[in-house]
């Protein structure tokens, strides 16, 4: 369980006991203690995990290989089909 999960089930909208059903393996009150440090501590919080996004998207970026075309050859033009040179 990430901070990042649970910080973002409760923006939106889901509460303590909401987020605790849809992650059985976090208990109550540690729902509550994130929620109670995420509110004291907002704005570090909210940067800390727009920083990790950022880290994971450029992550990504550098792992995925290029995307390629559909590899079929490319056909002659319409003007060209038929001709014989």
């Amino acid at each position: 369980m990430t901070l990042d999960t649970v910080v973002g089930a409760f923006n939106d909208g889901a509460t303590a006991e909401e987020i605790t059903s849809q992650y059985p393996s976090l208990s109550l009150a540690d729902s509550y203690a994130v929620i109670a440090y995420y509110l004291r501590h907002r704005k570090e919080i909210d940067d800390y995990i727009a920083t990790r996004a950022s880290h994971a998207t450029a992550v990504k970026a550098e792992t995925e290989p290029p995307v390629r075309s559909c590899g079929r050859p490319q056909s002659a033009p319409r003007s060209q089909v038929g001709l014989m040179t």
